[in-house]
């Protein structure tokens, strides 16, 4: 790895390493492989990914995600909008105390997780997405919703500064250019004692060791996200955090997975027989990827999951 004096990381403006170089030919190859399908052109740029010397975030040069077309692609392949999340309902259980409670949403969406809201008795749910289309949907579900981002939002609504008891967004900050002013741009619609809470997969995910996740990287996601990182952002933003999540499978769970991905070169299940094939043929792959689970990073101290639940607090407020 080698230092760059001229890279600063995005959340600790610290100096970062490089850890490889993505070009748009590789991009592509690896998205053909993911859905086994031939794909337009989707104006895929070069990308170079760096660490941070300091808070370890892992980010990419040019911070600059897919194109439209891009995004067409992606989000009409089945599965890509699940239709629901653990997160949602971890976050309404811990955020909901009286019912009374005004929550915003930072990617609404379609307005699933509104919809969800709505379903455990809150009265004030209200969503923010930059999809036109998405917003119609939601207001055809009779749904609250604005077309625009945090900035626009605020800037046509100085009114709801300061509003919101919580603001949750799942999936959307490893996605956007400036992860910090995203979250002090959400922190600005936060009453006193209002919460943050917000998801992403947690880098990288257990099934990566031996296998370019071509969706955890750009022009997708732009930041991978681990505690180190999580912490600095929150310390930046002058808030408490705490980590939620379902917990990790077992060690021998991951490890067989990630070690049937490496074989095939694909994520996708695999049958006992042929994984059983895969052991006998490959024994010194499989305890090499089961000492890299048995050295998974802990959160605490317990296996880091693959998708993780931060929830943000101001500060003194818990």
């Amino acid at each position: 790895m080698q230092l760059k004096q001229n890279v600063q990381c995005p959340v600790c403006l610290s100096n970062a390493l490089e850890l490889r170089f993505l070009s748009s030919e590789y991009i592509i190859k690896a998205l053909e492989r993911y859905y086994e399908e031939e794909i337009p052109d989707l104006q895929i740029l070069d990308y170079h990914q760096y660490k941070c010397s300091n808070c370890t975030l892992e980010f990419f040069n040019p911070m600059v995600p897919g194109s439209e077309r891009f995004y067409e692609f992606i989000s009409h392949q089945p599965g890509y909008y699940p239709r629901g999340r653990w997160e949602w309902h971890e976050t309404l259980k811990r955020g909901i105390k009286t019912g009374d409670e005004k929550l915003l949403e930072i990617g609404c969406g379609n307005g699933d997780f509104l919809r969800t809201a709505k379903k455990y008795g809150l009265s004030s749910a209200f969503g923010i997405d930059t999809s036109a289309s998405s917003i119609k949907v939601c207001e055809a579900r009779g749904l609250h919703a604005y077309c625009g981002n945090i900035e626009t939002y605020l800037e046509e609504h100085p009114a709801m500064q300061f509003y919101y008891d919580l603001v949750a967004s799942y999936h959307c900050l490893e996605h956007v250019p400036d992860p910090l002013l995203f979250i002090q741009q959400a922190k600005a619609l936060l009453k006193a004692s209002g919460k943050i809470f917000l998801s992403t997969p947690y880098s990288p995910m257990s099934f990566e060791t031996n296998w370019y996740d071509p969706l955890n990287h750009p022009p997708h996601h732009l930041t991978r996200w681990n505690k180190r990182a999580y912490e600095e952002l929150a310390a930046k933003t002058q808030m408490d955090i705490a980590f939620h999540s379902l917990g990790a499978p077992s060690v021998w769970s991951r490890t067989v997975t990630a070690f049937n991905i490496g074989q095939s070169g694909k994520f996708g299940s695999v049958s006992n027989k042929r994984t059983a094939m895969n052991i006998l043929r490959y024994p010194s792959s499989l305890w090499k990827e089961l000492k890299n689970q048995q050295g998974r990073e802990k959160i605490a101290g317990k296996p880091a999951p693959d998708m993780i639940l931060i929830e943000l607090t101001i500060g003194g407020n818990k």
